[in-house]
């Protein structure tokens, strides 16, 4: 949610010189809508959207991380959401909402995308569609094979903060 936090934010600002995005939310990976473990969920959707129901330490949380002691301590912080609104996603979405015309056009400045290519959470080839549609000349995307979608939580995670911080030398 962050990286839609984030170009949500490059759309009022020309004060920032790098974007380093790390499986930006642009869009949710069809696995997270369809699946029969939702239909329960179904009513939420159509009536309550405010409720949070949708569990971010169960299925979702074994699906966005490899690492062990992350997801323990994850599901113990008494200040993460455990559970999130249909409503609360959809105002995820409405952040990047255009993002194909309205956002990644319009960035101009060097841009690194990282995204482990066994993400399950957002959609990987929403990723590889906004590099391809960044108006940056400068701009690269990295995806690392066995991580999922808690990239800076993996046990590649190393590998992965080495490789923003030679962008980040580079630039």
């Amino acid at each position: 949610m962050g990286g839609a936090l984030a170009l949500d934010y490059m759309k009022s600002t020309s004060a920032i010189n790098g974007l380093i995005l790390l499986a930006p939310a642009l869009n949710v990976n069809p696995a997270q809508v369809f699946r029969l473990g939702n239909l329960p969920l179904l009513p939420f959707f159509l009536f309550a959207r405010r409720h949070p129901v949708i569990s971010l330490v169960g299925k979702r949380l074994e699906e966005s991380s490899r690492d062990p002691k992350w997801k323990a301590g994850r599901r113990a912080d008494p200040l993460a959401y455990k559970k999130v609104s249909f409503g609360y996603l959809g105002d995820i979405r409405a952040l990047v909402k255009n993002w194909q015309t309205q956002i990644a056009p319009v960035i101009r400045i060097p841009a690194f995308i990282i995204q482990g290519e066994k993400d399950r959470i957002v959609g990987r080839k929403d990723c590889k569609k906004f590099k391809q549609l960044l108006g940056a000349q400068d701009k690269t995307l990295t995806t690392y094979p066995d991580v999922r979608h808690t990239t800076l939580w993996d046990p590649e995670t190393p590998a992965i903060l080495e490789a923003a911080r030679q962008w980040i030398d580079a630039h």
